[in-house]
């Protein structure tokens, strides 16, 4: 890996790169939706929806930094934008994924316990770094905090993919008419 400026230049575009074929395989998913599954189609749409909106923001989220790079901007203020950027994207994020399952009843998202704290800590993971970032962070550290932010939302991400395919592999048996 490359030592200097946007020295993580590596990391940011296989970030990117990851959350492309996310996205990818979410388009595969959208082609099988039609079959029954297990949780419900309004539900499994929601998680559709997350995993490309999460897998679309890693990627502009990952190439972001290069922009106020390239405008001769120092490091430092480079990851200090660019975590402004991430901290509004998940801001935006998390109302949206509130107002998306705040449509759905309660009582047919099955969520156990252990994926409400993963979820959680997945959104709410890359607020706290990305505010750390800009409110008295070290500059050593601000572009580490920023990857796993990003890493954070591609785990998320990744999570609403395992959860959609398990409601589609352990759908209801269907009686044949």
């Amino acid at each position: 890996m490359e030592v200097g400026p946007l020295g993580d230049r590596d990391l940011l575009l296989t970030s990117a790169e990851v959350a492309v074929t996310f996205a990818g395989f979410a388009s595969l998913v959208a082609l099988f939706g039609s079959r029954a599954s297990r949780d419900g189609l309004h539900i499994d749409g929601n998680r559709l929806r997350t995993m490309v909106v999460c897998s679309l923001l890693v990627v502009a989220l990952a190439l972001f930094p290069f922009v106020p790079f390239r405008y001769g901007l120092p490091e430092a203020v480079v990851w200090r934008v660019s975590s402004g950027a991430l901290l509004l994207a998940v801001i935006w994020l998390t109302l949206r994924i509130a107002r998306d399952y705040g449509a759905v009843r309660a009582a047919d998202i099955r969520l156990g316990l252990f994926i409400r704290v993963l979820n959680s800590g997945l959104v709410f993971g890359p607020m706290a770094l990305a505010l750390f970032n800009l409110f008295g962070g070290s500059e050593a550290s601000a572009p580490g905090n920023y990857l796993v932010g990003l890493l954070s939302l591609l785990a998320l991400a990744g999570v609403q993919f395992a959860r959609l395919i398990d409601s589609l592999v352990m759908a209801p048996a269907t009686t044949p008419e």
